[in-house]
């Protein structure tokens, strides 16, 4: 899997829990930092905290499980 693919994922993921339809990542030093962003570090995929600085690398692959799922139906 491209890290590309990952940070699109998380990007979708992210959003849709703004929007408050998910739960989406939040920052494990202290949650009411609120959602993590998406970002590309060194080529890798991470989830950064703005308030703090706390960086997540990678991103889970049922993340990118969904987000394929919606991509590949949004075409049909």
């Amino acid at each position: 899997m491209k890290e590309h693919e990952k940070l699109l994922a998380a990007r979708y993921w992210q959003g849709e829990a703004a929007a408050r339809r998910v739960v989406g990542f939040r920052c494990r030093r202290d949650v009411g930092h609120g959602l993590l962003r998406p970002a590309r570090t060194g080529g890798r995929a991470v989830m950064v905290c703005d308030a703090c600085g706390f960086v997540q690398i990678g991103v889970p692959q049922s993340i990118v499980d969904v987000w394929r799922l919606v991509r590949d139906r949004a075409g049909d």
